[in-house]
Protein backbone atom coordinates (compact mmCIF):
# COMPACT_ATOMS: atom_id res chain seq x y z
CA UNK A 1 0.00 0.00 0.00
CA UNK A 2 1.33 3.47 -0.96
CA UNK A 3 -0.96 6.46 -0.56
CA UNK A 4 -0.03 10.07 -1.29
CA UNK A 5 -3.46 11.76 -1.06
CA UNK A 6 -3.61 13.47 2.34
CA UNK A 7 -7.40 13.45 2.69
CA UNK A 8 -7.61 9.78 1.77
CA UNK A 9 -4.82 8.91 4.17
CA UNK A 10 -6.60 10.77 6.97
CA UNK A 11 -9.88 8.99 6.20
CA UNK A 12 -8.24 5.57 6.15
CA UNK A 13 -6.46 6.27 9.44
CA UNK A 14 -9.74 7.36 11.04
CA UNK A 15 -11.61 4.29 9.83
CA UNK A 16 -8.92 1.75 10.66
CA UNK A 17 -8.24 3.00 14.17
CA UNK A 18 -11.97 3.08 14.94
CA UNK A 19 -12.38 -0.48 13.71
CA UNK A 20 -9.34 -1.82 15.52
CA UNK A 21 -10.42 -0.15 18.76
CA UNK A 22 -14.18 -0.79 18.68
CA UNK A 23 -14.70 -3.62 16.15
CA UNK A 24 -17.05 -1.32 14.19
CA UNK A 25 -16.71 -1.26 10.41
CA UNK A 26 -17.37 1.96 8.44
CA UNK A 27 -20.69 2.20 6.61
CA UNK A 28 -19.58 4.52 3.82
CA UNK A 29 -16.42 6.11 2.50
CA UNK A 30 -18.17 9.17 1.13
CA UNK A 31 -17.12 10.44 -2.27
CA UNK A 32 -14.54 8.82 -4.54
CA UNK A 33 -15.30 5.34 -3.19
CA UNK A 34 -13.89 3.74 -6.33
CA UNK A 35 -10.47 5.17 -5.53
CA UNK A 36 -10.40 3.24 -2.28
CA UNK A 37 -11.10 0.08 -4.27
CA UNK A 38 -8.18 0.87 -6.60
CA UNK A 39 -5.86 1.02 -3.60
CA UNK A 40 -7.17 -2.31 -2.32
CA UNK A 41 -8.65 -0.80 0.82
CA UNK A 42 -12.28 -1.44 -0.16
CA UNK A 43 -14.13 -3.76 -2.54
CA UNK A 44 -17.24 -3.82 -4.68
CA UNK A 45 -19.94 -6.09 -3.30
CA UNK A 46 -22.19 -6.15 -6.38
CA UNK A 47 -21.69 -6.97 -10.03
CA UNK A 48 -22.82 -3.46 -11.03
CA UNK A 49 -19.90 -1.99 -9.02
CA UNK A 50 -22.19 0.46 -7.30
CA UNK A 51 -21.80 -0.61 -3.68
CA UNK A 52 -18.46 -0.41 -1.89
CA UNK A 53 -17.64 -2.11 1.41
CA UNK A 54 -14.72 -2.04 3.81
CA UNK A 55 -14.98 -5.37 5.56
CA UNK A 56 -11.62 -7.12 5.34
CA UNK A 57 -9.98 -7.10 8.81
CA UNK A 58 -6.52 -7.97 7.50
CA UNK A 59 -6.66 -5.06 5.04
CA UNK A 60 -7.55 -2.70 7.88
CA UNK A 61 -4.76 -4.10 10.04
CA UNK A 62 -2.25 -3.82 7.22
CA UNK A 63 -3.28 -0.21 6.56
CA UNK A 64 -2.83 0.69 10.22
CA UNK A 65 0.60 -0.89 10.34
CA UNK A 66 1.70 0.97 7.23
CA UNK A 67 0.39 4.31 8.55
CA UNK A 68 2.14 3.76 11.91
CA UNK A 69 5.44 3.09 10.17
CA UNK A 70 5.26 5.89 7.61
CA UNK A 71 3.10 8.65 9.06
CA UNK A 72 1.45 9.17 12.44
CA UNK A 73 1.34 6.46 15.10
CA UNK A 74 -1.94 5.23 16.54
CA UNK A 75 -0.86 6.53 19.96
CA UNK A 76 -0.65 10.09 18.64
CA UNK A 77 -3.97 9.65 16.90
CA UNK A 78 -5.79 8.51 20.06
CA UNK A 79 -4.07 11.19 22.15
CA UNK A 80 -5.29 13.89 19.77
CA UNK A 81 -8.85 12.48 19.85
CA UNK A 82 -9.18 12.43 23.67
CA UNK A 83 -11.73 15.27 23.78
CA UNK A 84 -14.06 13.82 21.12
CA UNK A 85 -17.24 12.06 22.20
CA UNK A 86 -19.67 10.32 19.84
CA UNK A 87 -22.48 7.80 20.27
CA UNK A 88 -20.34 4.95 18.98
CA UNK A 89 -17.01 6.03 20.42
CA UNK A 90 -15.43 8.05 23.24
CA UNK A 91 -12.00 9.55 22.68
CA UNK A 92 -10.84 9.38 26.29
CA UNK A 93 -12.01 5.77 26.68
CA UNK A 94 -10.17 4.83 23.48
CA UNK A 95 -7.00 6.49 24.73
CA UNK A 96 -7.19 4.69 28.08
CA UNK A 97 -7.75 1.34 26.33
CA UNK A 98 -4.76 1.92 24.05
CA UNK A 99 -2.57 2.82 27.04
CA UNK A 100 -3.71 -0.28 28.96
CA UNK A 101 -2.64 -2.39 26.00
CA UNK A 102 0.74 -0.64 25.80
CA UNK A 103 1.38 -0.92 29.54
CA UNK A 104 0.41 -4.56 29.97
CA UNK A 105 1.88 -5.80 26.71
CA UNK A 106 4.89 -6.31 28.97
CA UNK A 107 4.66 -7.92 32.38
CA UNK A 108 4.47 -5.23 35.07
CA UNK A 109 3.69 -5.36 38.76
CA UNK A 110 0.11 -4.37 39.42
CA UNK A 111 1.11 -1.82 42.08
CA UNK A 112 3.42 -0.13 39.58
CA UNK A 113 0.38 0.85 37.53
CA UNK A 114 -2.51 1.16 40.00
CA UNK A 115 -2.78 2.82 43.39
CA UNK A 116 -4.90 1.18 46.07
CA UNK A 117 -7.01 2.85 48.72
CA UNK A 118 -5.80 1.54 52.08
CA UNK A 119 -3.67 -1.57 52.43
CA UNK A 120 -2.85 -3.04 49.03
CA UNK A 121 -3.59 -6.76 48.63
CA UNK A 122 -0.64 -9.13 48.52
CA UNK A 123 -1.21 -10.02 44.88
CA UNK A 124 -0.71 -6.37 43.86
CA UNK A 125 3.05 -6.98 43.96
CA UNK A 126 2.79 -9.70 41.31
CA UNK A 127 3.48 -9.09 37.65
CA UNK A 128 0.52 -9.00 35.28
CA UNK A 129 -0.15 -9.07 31.55
CA UNK A 130 -3.19 -8.34 29.42
CA UNK A 131 -4.89 -11.51 28.18
CA UNK A 132 -7.79 -12.53 25.98
CA UNK A 133 -10.11 -15.32 27.09
CA UNK A 134 -12.05 -17.27 24.46
CA UNK A 135 -14.43 -20.19 24.93
CA UNK A 136 -14.01 -22.85 22.24
CA UNK A 137 -16.66 -25.21 20.87
CA UNK A 138 -15.35 -27.79 23.34
CA UNK A 139 -16.17 -25.37 26.19
CA UNK A 140 -12.46 -24.84 26.90
CA UNK A 141 -11.47 -21.27 27.78
CA UNK A 142 -8.25 -20.40 26.00
CA UNK A 143 -5.95 -17.74 27.49
CA UNK A 144 -3.79 -15.74 25.11
CA UNK A 145 -1.44 -12.84 25.93
CA UNK A 146 -2.17 -9.61 24.07
CA UNK A 147 0.33 -7.15 22.61
CA UNK A 148 -2.01 -5.43 20.23
CA UNK A 149 0.01 -2.28 19.61
CA UNK A 150 2.85 -4.60 18.55
CA UNK A 151 0.40 -6.43 16.27
CA UNK A 152 0.55 -9.61 18.33
CA UNK A 153 -2.42 -11.42 19.77
CA UNK A 154 -5.44 -13.61 19.00
CA UNK A 155 -7.62 -10.81 17.61
CA UNK A 156 -7.36 -8.20 14.88
CA UNK A 157 -9.33 -5.82 17.11
CA UNK A 158 -8.38 -4.59 20.57
CA UNK A 159 -11.89 -3.82 21.81
CA UNK A 160 -15.49 -4.71 21.17
CA UNK A 161 -18.27 -2.11 21.30
CA UNK A 162 -21.17 -3.89 23.05
CA UNK A 163 -24.40 -2.39 21.73
CA UNK A 164 -26.67 -4.29 24.13
CA UNK A 165 -26.62 -6.05 27.52
CA UNK A 166 -26.64 -9.34 25.60
CA UNK A 167 -23.47 -8.43 23.69
CA UNK A 168 -21.83 -7.40 26.96
CA UNK A 169 -22.83 -10.72 28.52
CA UNK A 170 -21.44 -12.55 25.49
CA UNK A 171 -18.02 -10.92 25.99
CA UNK A 172 -18.10 -11.75 29.71
CA UNK A 173 -18.81 -15.36 28.74
CA UNK A 174 -15.61 -15.32 26.64
CA UNK A 175 -17.32 -15.39 23.25
CA UNK A 176 -15.00 -12.80 21.71
CA UNK A 177 -11.26 -12.82 21.03
CA UNK A 178 -11.05 -9.06 21.66
CA UNK A 179 -9.35 -8.48 25.03
CA UNK A 180 -11.19 -5.26 25.98
CA UNK A 181 -14.93 -4.68 26.20
CA UNK A 182 -16.69 -1.33 26.04
CA UNK A 183 -19.86 -2.55 27.78
CA UNK A 184 -23.39 -1.37 27.16
CA UNK A 185 -24.05 1.93 28.89
CA UNK A 186 -26.61 0.45 31.27
CA UNK A 187 -23.97 -1.76 32.91
CA UNK A 188 -21.99 1.09 34.49
CA UNK A 189 -18.25 0.78 33.70
CA UNK A 190 -16.68 2.18 30.56
CA UNK A 191 -14.08 -0.54 30.03
CA UNK A 192 -13.54 -4.13 31.15
CA UNK A 193 -10.42 -6.22 30.66
CA UNK A 194 -8.60 -9.17 32.23
CA UNK A 195 -5.08 -9.39 33.63
CA UNK A 196 -3.25 -12.64 34.23
CA UNK A 197 -0.98 -12.58 37.26
CA UNK A 198 2.38 -14.30 37.41
CA UNK A 199 0.89 -17.00 39.66
CA UNK A 200 -1.58 -17.89 36.88
CA UNK A 201 -4.66 -16.36 38.49
CA UNK A 202 -6.87 -13.81 36.78
CA UNK A 203 -8.01 -10.30 37.68
CA UNK A 204 -11.09 -8.70 36.10
CA UNK A 205 -10.63 -4.91 35.91
CA UNK A 206 -13.47 -2.44 35.38
CA UNK A 207 -12.78 1.23 34.68
CA UNK A 208 -14.87 4.38 34.74
CA UNK A 209 -13.13 7.11 32.72
CA UNK A 210 -14.18 10.74 33.11
CA UNK A 211 -12.71 13.51 31.01
CA UNK A 212 -13.88 16.51 32.99
CA UNK A 213 -12.58 19.67 34.58
CA UNK A 214 -14.10 20.51 37.94
CA UNK A 215 -13.98 23.59 40.13
CA UNK A 216 -10.41 24.44 41.20
CA UNK A 217 -9.20 21.45 39.20
CA UNK A 218 -11.20 19.00 41.34
CA UNK A 219 -14.32 16.97 40.59
CA UNK A 220 -17.33 17.39 42.86
CA UNK A 221 -18.08 14.76 45.49
CA UNK A 222 -21.49 13.84 43.98
CA UNK A 223 -19.78 13.41 40.61
CA UNK A 224 -17.15 11.14 42.15
CA UNK A 225 -19.76 9.11 44.04
CA UNK A 226 -21.68 8.43 40.84
CA UNK A 227 -18.48 7.33 39.12
CA UNK A 228 -17.61 5.01 42.03
CA UNK A 229 -21.09 3.46 42.01
CA UNK A 230 -20.71 2.70 38.33
CA UNK A 231 -17.79 0.35 39.06
CA UNK A 232 -19.41 -1.28 42.09
CA UNK A 233 -20.56 -4.85 41.26
CA UNK A 234 -23.83 -4.52 43.21
CA UNK A 235 -24.77 -1.70 40.83
CA UNK A 236 -24.16 -3.69 37.65
CA UNK A 237 -27.17 -4.72 35.61
CA UNK A 238 -25.86 -8.27 35.30
CA UNK A 239 -26.52 -11.11 37.74
CA UNK A 240 -23.63 -11.33 40.17
CA UNK A 241 -22.00 -14.70 39.53
CA UNK A 242 -18.67 -14.87 41.34
CA UNK A 243 -16.30 -16.64 39.00
CA UNK A 244 -13.20 -14.67 39.99
CA UNK A 245 -10.10 -16.27 41.44
CA UNK A 246 -9.35 -12.89 43.04
CA UNK A 247 -11.74 -9.99 43.71
CA UNK A 248 -11.92 -7.60 40.75
CA UNK A 249 -9.99 -4.32 40.80
CA UNK A 250 -12.29 -1.33 40.59
CA UNK A 251 -10.38 1.67 39.33
CA UNK A 252 -11.60 5.14 38.47
CA UNK A 253 -9.45 7.01 35.98
CA UNK A 254 -10.10 10.73 35.92
CA UNK A 255 -8.58 13.52 33.89
CA UNK A 256 -8.96 16.86 35.62
CA UNK A 257 -6.56 18.92 33.59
Amino acid sequence: MFITDGDMLSTIHQLTTHYLMRSVLPVTLGKDEATYVEYGFARFVDSETKTVAVDEPLVLLSATRWINANHRTSYKFFAKQIHLHELSSNGFENYIAFCIDMIFSYKRRVNEVFQFNGIAPGWSSLEAELVSLYRTDLNIVEQNPVRHFLFQGPSVTLGVNAKSPEETSSWLDHRSHSPICFPHISMGPDLIFILRLSDGSLIWVVIQAKYSLGKNGLLSRPFLRRAMRSVTPTSFFLDKVRLFQHPPIFIEILNDS
